[in-house]
């Protein structure tokens, strides 16, 4: 109604998470995407889209393909292959979607943890891009995120890759590719995606890899979510259960501690955070 107004003070952020300009049109009339900024009252951006060659039929001024209720468009770049349905929360395929993502998808989708953790990825502030190999990745991991750029405590971008190769670790105990893909597709969505988890991960001191404690929440989610595959897709869950709740003396992360019983460290994080 006329002369009415709502108005929280200090809070900054309006549509899609986005911070607001409130000096260029008034409360909540323009948000600063990253790359353009948007006027939420007509939909239109003020600059021109840095793709716009990519979508010749489109005008270059539009947001999410002016279709924002199918499509995201997290930082005012690109449209991401995948987006999340808001009536129903299924998550929709474009054709702009990898075959490497498409079958990641397929992949984590098979237990409930999993599937939240892609929705994380499709969700998250970091343009990631996701990537499958056969080939061993560097110190034989089946994993790995590279982050480049902060932003409020998030990466601006992130690869993660999944190697499906056989190295002698903890995952050939996998009995499908799908069951590996789900495992470790989950672990690296931690690294990728949690504000917290990413500090950790810069906090570590440039000779050292990775710690127990560091990597306790990863290894964590992949081991909830290896259970849950097990559960529901069939498979001994005792053997699993043994890697990551058996503390050892023997195995010793690069900085030189024992391996403790690694659901213990998350909860005492938990309790001290």
């Amino acid at each position: 109604m006329e002369g009415r107004n709502l108005e929280i003070i200090n809070y900054r952020f309006g549509y899609g998470g986005h911070e607001t300009i409130d000096e260029v049109t008034g409360s909540g009339n323009t948000i600063d995407m990253g790359d353009r900024w948007l006027d939420t009252r007509i939909g239109r951006t003020y600059k021109q889209d840095r793709k716009d060659n990519e979508y010749p039929r489109i005008s270059p001024y539009t947001y999410a393909v002016n279709n924002p209720i199918f499509y995201i468009d997290p930082d005012g770049r690109e449209v991401k292959g995948f987006t999340i349905n808001q009536k129903t929360g299924e998550v929709q395929i474009s054709k702009k979607a990898s075959a490497d993502a498409i079958r990641i998808y397929q992949a984590m989708s098979k237990t409930d943890i999993g599937m939240e953790a892609f929705k994380s990825l499709i969700t998250s502030k970091t343009k990631i891009k996701l990537k499958l190999t056969t080939q061993v990745l560097e110190d034989n991991a089946h994993g790995q995120t590279v982050g480049k750029g902060l932003k409020d405590g998030y990466y601006k971008k992130a690869t993660i890759t999944i190697s499906t190769a056989k190295t002698g670790d903890r995952f050939d105990l996998t009995k499908s590719e799908d069951e590996l893909i789900n495992v470790v597709g989950v672990h690296e969505s931690v690294h990728a995606t949690d504000k917290d988890q990413i500090k950790r991960d810069q906090a570590l001191p440039f000779d050292v890899k990775w710690t127990w404690e560091q990597e306790s929440k990863p290894l964590n989610a992949e081991y909830s979510t290896w259970k849950q595959y097990r559960e529901k897709y069939g498979g001994e869950i005792e053997p699993i259960k043994k890697i990551y709740e058996t503390p050892s003396e023997e195995k010793k992360d690069p900085a030189g501690n024992p391996k403790p019983a690694l659901l213990g460290i998350e909860k005492e994080q938990n309790e001290t955070n």
